[in-house]
């Protein structure tokens, strides 16, 4: 039962940590570009996610236009000890893609200083086209340097031709989740804490 007890309490300690390198803080969010409402589409931030929401970014048979942009950017950073090292994006839409229409997605991912929060390297990039029966769309990047404070820039590109059958493309939702881990140091940490705490346990 002991033995049962201890590594119950170790498994604890393990997960307490886990739980806290999950906050990222977002910041500078801007939504921009000709498919961006006025006032602003909106977004809200979780733990360590971002959510965007468009209430009007379509093109094609339903819109008077058949091309047009989003443009996004915001800044993250986690804990000192903590760092960034996988960009996670998944893209819905709420009218969805028909016929000839396509969303054209980029993006970059810079490592900023933590200090003077000035761009440094990029640090990861991906570029896809979406076609008709392709979202919801995920994908990930892993960045290149485990990163404690990154500028993400996104641009998403509408196009639907005209081609005499229903031709629409439609951005409603986009969440983008980024993957935090402990630093070495701070694992190291955590494993002298939790061979601690089996030592005293079993002296018990």
């Amino acid at each position: 039962m002991r033995t049962v007890t201890t590594r119950t309490l170790a498994l604890a300690a393990i997960s307490a940590l886990a739980v806290a390198v999950q906050a990222v803080t977002f910041t500078n969010v801007t939504m921009t570009g000709s498919l961006v409402s006025v006032p602003p589409d909106s977004f809200t931030t979780n733990a360590n996610s971002i959510s965007f929401f468009f209430n009007n970014a379509n093109v094609g048979d339903l819109s008077p236009t058949r091309l047009g942009n989003v443009l996004i950017q915001y800044d993250a950073c986690v804990d000192p000890g903590q760092s960034m090292t996988v960009d996670q994006v998944t893209i819905n839409a709420l009218g969805g893609l028909l016929g000839s229409g396509t969303i054209d997605f980029n993006e970059q991912v810079f490592q900023l200083d933590d200090v003077t929060m000035q761009e440094g390297p990029l640090v990861g990039s991906l570029h896809d086209v979406i076609t008709a029966g392709e979202l919801p769309y995920h994908n990930e990047i892993d960045l290149t340097l485990a990163s404690e404070c990154i500028r993400v820039k996104k641009t998403f590109t509408l196009t639907a031709a005209d081609t005499g059958a229903v031709d629409v493309a439609s951005l409603g939702l986009v969440n983008q989740s980024l993957t935090v881990v402990p630093e070495p140091t701070s694992m190291a940490v955590l494993g002298l804490g939790a061979l601690a705490m089996l030592r005293r346990r079993r002296k018990a």
